[in-house]
């Protein structure tokens, strides 16, 4: 009796044990980031029972109406209102929005120094400073 069990067991337990070990994934050693994007509902009301009116990604600057424990009524660009939980705005601004800034100011910086220096050419050529010996 202990054999046919036995016999019973051990490859119930062998099936087991493949079916787990083919469904866990190893991850690779490649590096990956928490994503800081985020998308949040605004509601006719507060709660989530409420319809959506629409969705606001991060950086959509807002106008605060009014401010309870948990929500706010906000206004968007549009002069759409509803309500927002209040968790997910921040006075700060957002660094995806921050680091174009400074992007785009880089850029113009460097296009202004190439300016500056193809106007300085000329006169550096005239007067002898062109770098040559």
């Amino acid at each position: 009796m202990r054999e046919k069990i036995a016999g019973l067991i051990y490859p119930l337990l062998f099936v087991f044990i493949l079916t787990f070990a083919a469904g866990v994934h190893h991850a690779s050693a490649e590096t990956q980031y928490v994503s800081d994007s985020i998308v949040i509902t605004m509601r006719a009301g507060k709660g989530d029972q409420y319809k959506v009116i629409r969705t606001l990604g991060t950086g959509t600057p807002i106008e605060v109406l009014e401010e309870d424990a948990r929500y706010l009524k906000v206004r968007i660009q549009d002069g759409t209102e509803g309500w927002v939980l209040k968790r997910y705005i921040s006075s700060r601004k957002p660094k995806n929005l921050i680091i174009s800034d400074l992007e785009n100011q880089t850029d113009r910086l460097r296009n202004d120094l190439a300016a500056l220096e193809k106007s300085a050419m000329p006169s550096r050529m005239n007067s002898g400073l062109s770098g040559k010996t």
